[in-house]
């Protein structure tokens, strides 16, 4: 049983069953071997400054005859012995404080760090041994070979990024380590004992208020890992979350729900889906008809942007915060509400003629993307209305090239069924940075 404590409005993640555990070659896994700092969730007092100290098992009431051991720990990895552990010893809601990739070699007490850089992470355990698992990991970050775009002031908006050249579409634009990974949503387990007569009771780890202090120690912990330049990077980030506001968050905790973007770290029927902040993407600001569109690597443990479609030399970079649902201009500014921002783009200051729209695609033409079977010249009527509003980056703009690229390849004209293959090469379409997260 759990309690949690989600940063999203849906898509909640309990802890992780015990079978996700893999790594049955690794030989390090021997908890003995583990020098590492660990720290008892119930240990929340007595920490000083935020470091961890050694285990220590707290007492169980008078009435408690069995206890199950601390209910959760952290483990704060310092060793090259921890870089390589996949902890099977800890249960599936221990916490690991670890940094990826590894800084030291497989073997290895050689401090050596990766060329592309590396990344803190605040993940429950069976999650480090899934990215470690994955097949080339870590492999390079495929970057621009060119660089295309600059962070720079934007009157009225901030921070922001600006193409540099012209850019095609489908070119890619950042490719670059996160700052951060860290869960969506964290979950405290109870702590269980079993009475004299038999019965088996359960208590929370935390109550109240003490268990968002536990989520702001957490992330403390996680940013007092970083180097001075790489602490600074983040802390330059927006915080849309002041500790004075209504949810109380601390300036590290603000910052990562105000900044982090979606990281699939394992899909199927049981997805884990962590947040990841990134130095340049998090400066990127919003549109609701973005010019790019975000994915996470997760064998190079990167984060990608990508062009939708063709950015003219001097114009702003956009991405989407929120989902691309077509929903009503009033219903994505009140999505946007805790960023502090008005949106402006195309499709919000035409309220009146882009809901009329955002309703028949909505209604028309979503419904039947999953089969698609519109002649050739609805198709591109259906194409040039979401160029139009610059749609691009949603998915049914995608399925319509398909279908188009279909009809010609049917017909046998192939050069004209490439000119609508385009897709931005391993792109999720459909998230931006973590729905619900602020």
């Amino acid at each position: 049983m759990s309690s949690d404590i989600s940063w999203m409005k849906k898509g909640l993640r309990k802890r992780p069953p015990a079978d996700w555990f893999s790594d049955p070659k690794s030989t390090t896994s021997d908890s003995s071997k583990t020098t590492g700092q660990v720290l008892t969730g119930q240990q929340k007092s007595g920490v000083d400054e935020g470091r961890l100290k050694p285990s220590e098992q707290v007492k169980d009431s008078e009435d408690d005859i069995l206890n199950d051991g601390p209910a959760y720990q952290v483990r704060n990895e310092v060793t090259a012995v921890d870089a390589w552990n996949m902890h099977k010893d800890c249960k599936p809601s221990d916490f690991v404080l670890t940094t990826l990739p590894p800084i030291y070699p497989k073997g290895s007490n050689v401090l050596t760090i990766d060329p592309d850089g590396i990344t803190e992470c605040l993940i429950y355990a069976p999650t480090k041994a899934l990215l470690m698992n994955t097949p080339g990991f870590p492999q390079r970050i495929r970057r621009p070979s060119v660089p295309s775009y600059e962070i720079r002031e934007i009157p009225g908006r901030g921070n922001g990024a600006i193409a540099l050249r012209d850019i095609e579409a489908g070119e890619l634009i950042i490719a670059e380590r996160p700052l951060i990974i860290s869960p969506i949503s964290i979950s405290f387990p109870h702590h269980t004992s079993r009475l004299p007569n038999g019965v088996v009771s359960f208590a929370p780890v935390f109550k109240g208020k003490e268990v968002q202090n536990e989520i702001h120690r957490l992330f403390d912990l996680l940013i007092d890992r970083m180097d001075n330049s790489r602490k600074s990077d983040f802390m330059d980030l927006t915080n849309s979350h002041k500790e004075s506001g209504d949810d109380g968050s601390s300036p590290v905790y603000g910052r990562s729900r105000t900044n982090g973007f979606a990281a699939t770290i394992n899909g199927g029927s049981k997805p884990i889906v962590c947040s990841a902040v990134g130095k340049e993407i998090c400066r990127v600001n919003h549109s609701c008809c973005p010019s790019t569109a975000y994915h996470f690597e997760k064998a190079s443990l990167s984060m990608e942007l990508r062009a939708v479609r063709k950015i003219p030399k001097g114009e702003e970079i956009t991405i989407t915060y929120i989902e691309k649902d077509f929903a009503s201009t009033d219903k994505r500014q009140a999505s946007l509400q805790s960023y502090g921002f008005t949106c402006t783009c195309i499709i919000c200051i035409n309220p009146s003629e882009s809901d009329a729209v955002c309703t028949f695609i909505r209604s028309q033409l979503v419904p039947h993307a999953a089969n698609v079977t519109d002649p050739l010249e609805v198709a591109l009527e259906h194409i040039e209305l979401l160029e139009k509003w610059q749609m691009e980056s949603y998915q049914i703009y995608q399925t319509y090239l398909m279908r188009v690229s279909d009809i010609y390849h049917q017909r046998g004209d192939m050069k004209t069924a490439r000119k609508f293959m385009f897709s931005p090469r391993g792109s999720d379409l459909r998230t931006g940075r973590v729905s619900g997260l602020v």
